[in-house]
């Protein structure tokens, strides 16, 4: 079935593959802004604790808004794999990404325990490893993947498109129909992981720009995608939750749409690019500069340690759980965290960045940009 279906999508489009730009587009860099604000509400509700309230109009309020989070992570996945596939390994910006991390990891670890956060000496040690030790998920993940390229892209370019096809199905099983059957046998097989996600979505992106298809160029069908996608999911949540809570089929569906390797998150997230990546936009400095900020915003307001103390302890969320104005409220908390978190990582970035000139680093950097892959 795998195979069928992508030897049918190879049928290439008369306007022909995409090609990478250098310069930053800012129809992509708006998405990359969306996408924020999308996942500041989904972790609100989620780590705010509104989906777990009584059934009331703010309980519904919370379950629609909790695909979107899912959604946008699996557009960040788009947009990143979109590019590195056009790029080669560049340890600078590894670097320069790693001590992004390990600033808000020592920083906000610091900042959590003045809240009385317990922090041990274990603890400490963890957040001094940014890949490998107690740091925000998705970026240790990017990090890892990120230094995987070299390898990943000498497949990529040795592979013939039937390969490729069966590389994907594969990747395919392993993340995807793996929790299906999981769901069925109640038992989860530990094959499945965030960073192997990001090389699915890795080599399905390779093979989108070699066989692109001429749904990933029609606005109407691709926003209609996004909608189902999203509708979808909040359906489930709301049968899960609410109508028929304790369903087995409902608890099956649940579980699908779990975490973001559901083939509903991965098919709207996608959908989501390519919507944006139609769109035409002049380029916007202040937009190219805002999304520039959007890693530092996740890094800020998710952070493992602190992201209890941001909705419990500043916020104070359970408080407004039942208000009437719920919704406003939980768009003026986006509003503030991604401003805050935008200016703080403009600040962090005068801070951090002049480390990589520093000449033991920059003799780092080289020695690695001198390997032989």
């Amino acid at each position: 079935l795998y195979y069928i279906i992508l030897n049918h999508f190879s049928k290439k489009s008369k306007k022909g593959c995409y090609k990478f730009m250098k310069e930053r587009k800012s129809n992509i860099e708006l998405c990359r802004i969306i996408c924020m604000l999308l996942i500041i509400a989904h972790h609100c509700v989620v780590h705010g604790g509104a989906i777990n309230i009584d059934t009331c109009i703010n309980k519904y309020i919370a379950l629609f808004l909790l695909p979107g989070g899912k959604i946008c992570f699996v557009t960040f996945l788009a947009i990143s794999t979109w590019f590195l596939t056009d790029q080669s390994f560049k340890a600078e910006r590894f670097f320069k990404m790693w001590l992004q991390v390990l600033f808000y990891s020592v920083i906000f670890t610091g900042i959590s325990m003045c809240f009385d956060v317990t922090i041990t000496t274990k603890n400490w040690i963890s957040v001094l490893f940014p890949i490998i030790g107690y740091t925000h998920g998705f970026a240790a993940t990017y990090l890892a993947f990120y230094i995987l390229i070299p390898f990943l892209s000498i497949v990529a370019d040795k592979i013939t498109c039937k390969q490729l096809q069966w590389l994907i199905m594969l990747l395919i099983h392993f993340q995807i129909i793996s929790k299906v059957i999981g769901a069925v046998g109640g038992y989860n097989s530990p094959i499945c992981s965030e960073l192997l996600l990001f090389i699915l979505c890795y080599y399905t992106t390779i093979y989108i720009k070699k066989n692109p298809i001429k749904i990933i160029y029609r606005q109407k069908i691709l926003f209609l995608i996004v909608l189902c996608s999203w509708f979808s999911a909040f359906l489930i949540y709301y049968m899960a939750t609410i109508r028929f809570a304790g369903n087995e089929v409902v608890s099956f569906l649940t579980n699908l749409c779990s975490d973001e390797s559901s083939i509903i998150y991965l098919i709207g997230g996608y959908a989501l690019f390519f919507l944006f990546n139609n769109i035409k936009i002049s380029p916007c400095k202040i937009i190219n500069n805002i999304a520039k900020c959007v890693l530092g915003v996740l890094l800020l307001h998710d952070h493992p340690f602190f992201r209890n103390v941001l909705w419990n302890k500043i916020f104070h969320t359970q408080g407004w759980y039942y208000s009437s104005y719920f919704a406003i409220k939980v768009l003026l908390c986006t509003i503030i965290i991604f401003t805050w978190g935008v200016i703080i990582d403009y600040i962090r970035q005068k801070f951090t960045e002049p480390f990589l000139h520093l000449s033991l680093l920059k003799k780092l950097i080289t020695a690695f940009e001198h390997l032989q892959f």
